[in-house]
Order: structure tokens, then sequence, then C-alpha cells
């Protein structure tokens, strides 16, 4: 089946690729590629998804150099940066990558329009939240296929979370459970991002959240990223102790986690455990589907985090 992947960005343009199989899908290289994303897709393994998604991203990020060169030079003095509402708003042209000579290669689809994402709103009534233009955000950094970023506001380093078409739920439910979290009082007590404002769109639309950066440990930037068994059994201990106490604290107030898992624990560079992720959803081998979103599935979440740590 084709694929329209996520879009890569370049010197402030934006590039979306297609994947199309074509008419012989197993002796092409987007065809081989398509073919494993397809098993990977239908079997719902979250981690070989990510695999060949690097995979294709790496392969094409190769076979792109030679187009940003010639549509996204680097602009002489520029600093790349730029603000938010010029990041949710660049050119951007439509590629297929495509194999030639039995290497990828990358064409530009003349006379077809790209696609941009969609922004949608989030619901809102309260009226506490600062409210901040996209255009006054400057964007730092981009993580997980761009739904996530660090960004600049008012001098001060912030991760900003996307709602679009694929991420909308995702982030109204961060929002909601980060706002009970705040109501409660218990925003400076829980090792999780604090909200800070509201992003708002040309049109005047909540399109994002504005949270705390955490800035990660240099060693890792997620507890699923650390080499366990070479950690001191007291670091392990107190991360172990610091999630679940932050678990317990959500329950008390009737905030579920959800996709409780070790790489949605961040170790700082103070080297405290902080959870992240109120999006919903699971990964398999960490909670059980039918726990999804349940205080059960949080707890089945903690004592499989309890065991990578080798703490029990």
């Amino acid at each position: 089946m084709p694929h329209n992947g996520q879009p890569l960005s370049c010197n402030n343009k934006r590039f979306q690729i297609l994947l199309s199989p074509g008419p012989s899908p197993y002796v092409t290289i987007e065809g081989s590629l398509l073919k494993q994303l397809d098993a990977a897709m239908e079997s719902q393994d979250e981690i070989e998804m990510e695999i060949i998604q690097e995979e294709i991203a790496d392969v094409v990020c190769e076979a792109c150099q030679p187009v940003f060169q010639q549509l996204a030079p680097l602009v002489e003095g520029g600093s790349g940066q730029m603000n938010l509402q010029s990041f949710l708003n660049p050119e951007t042209f439509l590629l297929q990558l495509v194999t030639m000579d039995g290497k990828a290669k990358i064409i530009r689809r003349e006379g077809v329009q790209a696609t941009t994402t969609s922004q949608y709103g989030l619901k809102t009534i309260d009226k506490s939240l600062p409210r901040i233009y996209s255009r006054e955000i400057q964007v730092l950094e981009q993580f997980v296929r761009k739904t996530i970023m660090k960004v600049l506001v008012d001098g001060q380093e912030r991760c900003c979370k996307i709602g679009d078409d694929l991420t909308r739920g995702a982030v109204q439910r961060e929002l909601v459970s980060l706002k009970e979290i705040s109501d409660a009082g218990l925003a400076y007590s829980i090792r999780v991002p604090k909200l800070l404002g509201l992003i708002r769109s040309k049109s005047n639309e909540v399109i994002r959240i504005l949270e705390d950066y955490i800035q990660p440990s240099l060693e890792a930037s997620n507890l699923r990223q650390f080499n366990i068994e070479t950690i001191a059994k007291s670091r392990r201990r107190k991360w172990a102790s610091q999630i679940q106490e932050s678990v317990l604290m959500l329950h008390m107030i009737g905030v579920v986690w959800g996709d409780g898992k070790a790489e949605n624990v961040l170790i700082d560079v103070y080297d405290d455990a902080w959870i992240i992720d109120f999006g919903g959803s699971w990964t398999d081998g960490w909670v059980d589907k039918e726990l999804a979103g349940t205080i059960q599935g949080d707890k089945q979440a903690l004592n499989k985090i309890t065991q990578f740590l080798l703490v029990e």
C-alpha cells in the first residue's frame, strides 16, 4: 500500500515523501520497506514499527540530500531557527522515493500538491492558563516524529505538544490530566511536567500545550536507554521509589498515567525520575490491552518497571 510518511524539514522547508510499491514491489527498495512496515503494523509491534520507520528515514534522508541542496539551501548567516507559526506553515514540496539502477533516488512530483498537517483546536474552558501566540515561540529541537518540541518562550526552554489530526486525542488527554494535577495543588509535588500555558494559532485556536522542559541526564534521555546492570543499586532503588510515589499520588486524585513503561520515565540532570506522557494508549509487554487506561494498568506497569530496574 502507498505510504505518505511524516514530513522532513530542512532549512525551514518541508518535504513530504511518498513511498509506493509500484508494479514490482518485491524488487524495489521502496517496495521492500513498505512490505516490512505493513507487517509491523499488522502485528502491532511498536518496537518493530520504530525500527522499520527509522530504516525508512535513513534511506529517505540519504536520498534526499541532492534535493535539499537544490530546494532548501542554507541561507548564509541564518541560524536555521524559526518561530512556531513559520514551522507550522512552511513551504512544502512533494517528493517520491523510487529505485533507479538498484539505488534509492528521490524525484519531485511536479503538479501534485503536497498535503499539510491539519491543526485541530483543543477543547478548554479554563481561562486562567496563559495563552501564547505561536509566532512568539522559537523552535529549538523536535522530538518523537515532530509532535513534541523543545521551544524557547521569553528566554526559557519549554516543551510543547502538537494537537494535530494524529495526536489531538492524546494531547487533549494530557491537557486534562496535567490540569487536574495543577487544580489539586500537586503540580510541584509530583514529578510530572507542569502545565504552563496554551499555544494559539494565527486563527486564535488553541492547538498546543506548553509544559516544563525536563532536562535529561547526559547518560541517557529515558530510563529504557540506561544499561541497568551497570547502575548502582542505590540509584535504581531511588528511581523505583520516586516512580511509585508519583503514580500513587496521581491515583489519589483520580488521574491515571496510562502508557506506563520505561521509555516514559525521564531521568533528569539531578538524577531524579520523572513520569511523562499522559496521552493514553498502552504498550504490549508493559500493560495488558484490557487494562489500558486504568489504575490496574498503572499498577501492572509499575511492577514491570520495578522488574526492569532489578530492585524486586
